[in-house]
Parts: C-alpha cells; structure tokens; sequence
C-alpha cells in the first residue's frame, strides 16, 4: 500500500510542479511591488517636497524591479501601465484624485 502512493505520488509531482509556474508569482509580487512603490513615492514627495536624495532611492528600487522582473521574464506591460497611470498629469504636493 505504501509503494502505491510513493509511485501515485512521484506520477503526480510532474504534473504539479507544470501547473504552479513560480515565475508567474514572482510576476505578480514584482508587479505589486512596482505599484506599491509609486504609492509609498507619492505619498513621500508630498510630504516632504521631494528632497533628491529620497527620489534617487526610489528611481533604485524601481531600476531594481524592472530588472528582476526582466531576469523573471515577466510581461513589462503591466509595469508600463502603472508608470504612465501615476505620471500622467502628477504635480507634486497635488493628491490624485
């Protein structure tokens, strides 16, 4: 009975490990994170008027994101579309509405 469920197991494991692609999860955390990042941005330059220093850390952590996600081969899209959303018409210490 043992046996059976060793080799029923080792069958099913092929199978499993094809329908759970991990780099489509780290797609979506890197694309989270992109998003999150402009948020926490925003809210940061407003607040504290942009000091160059902040904004250099931000441009790093979003360089750093974009490159993990093309080392995951992940679709850009998504990443593109939430630079332009946040972009569009912003004016520093004028909250999006």
């Amino acid at each position: 009975m043992k046996r059976m469920i060793l080799v029923a197991a080792l069958a099913a494991t092929p199978a499993i490990s094809q329908e759970a692609d991990p780099s489509a999860d780290d797609c979506a955390f890197l694309q989270k994170a992109f998003a999150d990042l402009y948020k926490g941005m925003r809210a940061d330059l407003d607040i504290n008027d942009a000091p160059p220093v902040r904004v250099s850390m931000y441009v790093q952590i979003q360089t750093n994101i974009l490159l993990m996600a093309q080392g995951a081969e992940c679709d850009m899209g998504p990443m593109v579309d939430v630079a332009r959303e946040q972009l569009q018409g912003y004016q520093p210490g004028k909250s999006p509405d």
